[in-house]
């Protein structure tokens, strides 16, 4: 299959050279190509560049929100891989053989079997309609799970507390603190790793390390040292929130949408 066209969508760079390079130690015939890993971008990139892959590697979790957005920019007969460093994006969409994902850190194996199924699929020209309508399936159920509460202890007792009451969380010595708008303070148990993959990307944004954040939060975003960005929240937050330079375009993107 020397005609083959594969596109790689990676928010981060190192990963997407990684997978570039074991697609083209398997497959050195395919016409493989590193897009630029931000929705924005992409999507640019899809409309102008002129290429129409037969098969995508996607990232799920790009760094200005889920990539599903894409799945319509793609032409018909567009195979889809997801990738991923998490499991909780319905992962039994896939179950019905028709798409495959590979889980972060990839392994050599798992993408020689993903893409033996893309040929055996695209070779019976079965084409990518499938692929789309599991990918937007697989959009639907994600969104219908974004957590809407969190149990929080107090003492010997057990309360909740609303996901719409929170202003903004953040990791302090490894103990997520989740602060609500009245600016009272409440212990939580997932990580921010974890809650970051469970918030509507929508209403949060993984700010840095040590903060997620509302978007009704965000009262303004001021330069800062070295190219940096420092956001002023509501309530006010007793340390800087400090934007990078590479987070601080998503993040425009993101109050801007």
């Amino acid at each position: 299959m020397t005609d083959i066209t594969a596109a790689i969508i990676d928010d981060e760079l190192p990963a997407a050279r990684l997978l570039f390079s074991m697609v083209n130690s398997i497959r050195p015939e395919w016409h493989t190509h590193i897009v630029p890993g931000s929705i924005s971008e992409a999507s640019q990139w899809l409309d102008h560049s002129g290429v129409r892959p037969d098969i995508m590697f996607l990232d799920i979790q790009l760094s200005d929100g889920t990539s599903f957005g894409l799945v319509d920019k793609l032409p018909t007969e567009c195979m889809i891989v997801f990738t991923t460093a998490y499991d909780e994006y319905a992962l039994r969409a896939f179950d019905l053989n028709s798409i495959d994902y590979l889980l972060k850190p990839i392994r050599v194996e798992r993408l020689e079997t993903a893409i033996a199924k893309f040929e055996r699929y695209h070779n019976a020209g079965l084409l990518g309609s499938l692929s789309k309508y599991l990918a937007r399936a697989m959009h639907e159920d994600a969104a219908n799970t974004y957590r809407e509460r969190l149990l929080v202890s107090a003492g010997r007792k057990l309360y909740t507390l609303q996901i719409d009451d929170v202003a903004y969380f953040r990791s302090e010595d490894k103990i997520t603190i989740a602060t609500t708008w009245a600016g009272t303070e409440h212990i939580v148990d997932p990580p921010l790793s974890s809650l970051e993959q469970q918030l509507d990307p929508k209403n949060f944004f993984r700010a840095n390390r040590q903060f997620i954040v509302s978007a009704k939060s965000v009262r303004s975003i001021e330069p800062y040292f070295g190219g940096r960005w420092v956001m002023k929240t509501s309530p006010n937050c007793k340390e800087p929130i400090i934007i990078s330079r590479e987070k601080a375009s998503a993040l425009k993107v993101w109050l801007n949408s």
